[in-house]
């Protein structure tokens, strides 16, 4: 009977025990607290901001990841002074200058920063750059065109889109393209504080056309002075990439264009005309074939001084004279011109005209066609020696002028019995100064022929020359001062020209 009972109580002391642990865990997982989510980053919803003085912009701090336990953030400016910032993230901008306003995780000290630029004016468009400069579209296509604005801290970043000629394409608010007719036209991206344009060249091709053709110029851009003239030399790429010269002889195969005259005009012999200081597009439209073919060239004009040196000298107490030929535009006392020199060791100079005379008479101005002697302001401690013949003077914002040691053009060999090849030699003469030169590549052919002309040749200028040369320049070619044929530019590598 002992027995039973002392059974009977065990038994109910392990059940209450066991009863006791399961209220005791119950309640203890009842109180679990829920696992610590570390921050792993933080981000700005701006990167950088443009800003008045007196304005205000909030900032909008997102923390990573977004279940993180501690999400606070604190927020300071690097410099008070420019810029000062709450910590709800609202920027105030109180000085001129750039700054930084910073954020910073409670949580692992992650950071990130938004750079603010403070101006008493607002900040301009400079640039605006498109996704494509160049586009070919068949009538009823459409394109997309964006636009990215520059600085990235401007106010107003509404940008204006345009057609020059509406019935080959017209673009929407948005930057839609939509071709309509054959023919070629510009799409302008103009910013709405008129402070930057950029430009996108479009050809429109008729649908129907069973071989892809692609009629090209070499180049397709140039640049000119108002009043000169610059010949385009046409080629015709097919679909299975053989390459020919158009023949120009034939004037009643091609239709001109150009979208601007007031600014270029374009004659029957494929030579543009400068007439005004802008940017033109010229189409010229081959009607060789059953469906005409198409190309484009965009022509710069400037209204600018451009000028050549053929001697100096200098006059004691007064400074250096430069005698000087006049190739475009006017020149006046007090004005700015860049000097750029043909050898490596020839230092390039920024320097003020002081005076013009010709023939002993005092000049108001030079122009085209003027040989004056250019007094150089502040030029009393140079010597002539500082100066090279054959030196280039230009407005300094001209961009006409190409420093190269490579250059591309059209060849015409005239003086000479047997064909030239690659590694041939001779002279480019300008006039003034020969520079030496060889021949370094002919397209798609192996020789030159006397008596042929022979577009997109190269030659490479022997250093320690190089050559300051324009688009469409015509250099005399020459061997120990004989011509033996011409050479016009019509592309080149720019050098790096340090000023």
């Amino acid at each position: 009977m002992k027995k039973s009972l002392f059974v009977i109580l065990a038994i109910f002391g392990a059940l209450i025990a066991t009863l006791s642990c399961k209220k005791e865990k119950d309640l203890t997982s009842g109180t679990e607290e829920p696992p610590i989510v570390e921050v792993s980053g933080v981000s700005l919803d701006k990167t950088t901001i443009g800003m008045m003085v007196g304005e205000k912009v909030k900032l909008v701090a997102t923390v990573t990841p977004d279940d993180a336990t501690n999400k606070n953030v604190s927020y300071e400016s690097d410099d008070n002074n420019i810029a000062t910032v709450t910590q709800d993230g609202e920027i105030s901008a109180v000085g001129e200058g750039s700054t930084i306003v910073r954020v910073t995780t409670e949580d692992g000290q992650f950071r990130a920063g938004c750079k603010v630029h403070v101006s008493n004016t607002a900040h301009l468009v400079k640039e605006i750059e498109l996704n494509e400069t160049e586009l070919t579209l068949a009538v009823g296509e459409t394109f997309q065109l964006t636009a990215a604005i520059k600085p990235s801290y401007a106010n107003n970043k509404n940008v204006v889109w345009s057609s020059k000629n509406e019935q080959i394409a017209t673009v929407n608010e948005t930057g839609l393209v939509t071709a309509i007719a054959g023919g070629g036209t510009r799409i302008f991206a103009s910013s709405e504080d008129g402070g930057a344009v950029s430009v996108c060249n479009l050809m429109v091709s008729n649908p129907g056309v069973n071989e892809i053709r692609k009629f090209e110029f070499s180049p397709n851009y140039g640049i000119i002075g108002v009043g000169e003239k610059l010949n385009l030399k046409p080629y015709l790429w097919k679909v299975y990439r053989s390459f020919f010269n158009v023949r120009p002889e034939f004037p009643s195969q091609f239709t001109f264009n150009s979208d601007d005259p007031e600014v270029a005009t374009v004659d029957n012999d494929f030579n543009i005309i400068g007439n005004k200081a802008g940017t033109a597009l010229i189409t010229v439209t081959m009607n060789r074939f059953k469906n005409p073919e198409i190309g484009s060239f965009t022509i710069e004009v400037e209204d600018t001084f451009l000028g050549s040196v053929k001697d100096v000298y200098k006059i004691k107490d007064k400074g250096l004279v430069l005698e000087s030929t006049i190739l475009s535009g006017k020149l006046y006392p007090n004005d700015k011109i860049k000097l750029i020199q043909r050898s490596d060791n020839g230092k390039n100079y920024n320097m003020t005209v002081d005076r013009l005379s010709l023939y002993g008479k005092v000049l108001e101005y030079a122009e085209k066609g003027n040989e004056p002697g250019i007094l150089l302001a502040g030029t009393e401690q140079m010597s002539a020696s500082d100066i090279e013949r054959g030196a280039v003077i230009t407005s300094p914002e001209t961009k006409r002028v190409i420093v190269t040691r490579k250059v591309v053009g059209t060849l015409h060999i005239t003086g000479k019995t047997a064909p030239v090849t690659p590694g041939y030699k001779a002279q480019l003469f300008d006039g003034i100064i020969d520079v030496g030169a060889e021949l370094s590549e002919i397209f798609k052919e192996e020789e030159i022929k006397p008596d042929k002309t022979y577009h997109l040749v190269t030659f490479t200028i022997a250093a320690p020359y190089k050559l300051a040369c324009r688009y469409g320049q015509v250099f005399k070619l020459r061997e120990g001062g004989l011509e033996v044929g011409t050479f016009t530019v019509s592309d080149a590598d720019p050098m790096e020209v340090a000023f």
